[in-house]
């Protein structure tokens, strides 16, 4: 009886770690090709966010017609706004990565790795944080 009880109690514990390990989106949002929100009908992607901490999300677009990750990420999300925040990894239509680097609320900085659809690596391209700060102060973002 004991021995029955403590697989019950295992597999309850197996269950609820595999359900947290694979968090479902808590939201969902339709994108076009450039990545701008948009209904359904005019989709072509949709991105998805699972909370990580504060304002922070996980995210993955995720390309409607074939379900492939298009592009793994981070999200500061505050009403009204969702923007690039952290690492991205970009990937071509066969799953390799395209690109990888970081963003600084919404603008690209640091290098960015670059790759060949076959995997080779391309040049690096280089984003100056301080012309982030350049940036944000003319536009205000």
């Amino acid at each position: 009886m004991m021995q029955k009880f403590s697989i019950l109690v295992a597999c309850f514990l197996i269950g609820v770690g595999l359900d947290v390990l694979a968090q479902k989106p808590e939201y969902s949002t339709y994108l076009d090709a450039q990545f701008q929100e948009t209904v359904k009908r005019h989709a072509t992607f949709v991105r998805e966010l699972t909370h990580k901490h504060d304002n922070i999300y996980s995210a993955k677009v995720i390309e409607l017609e074939n379900g492939k990750v298009k592009m793994e990420g981070a999200f500061n999300v505050v009403p009204n706004k969702v923007t690039e925040h952290g690492i991205f990894t970009f990937y071509y239509p066969n799953g390799a990565v395209e690109s990888r680097g970081e963003y600084d609320m919404g603008l690209k900085i640091g290098t960015w790795k670059r790759f060949a659809q076959d995997g080779t690596e391309r040049p690096d391209r280089y984003y100056d944080p301080s012309s982030a700060q350049v940036i944000r102060d003319k536009t205000g973002r």
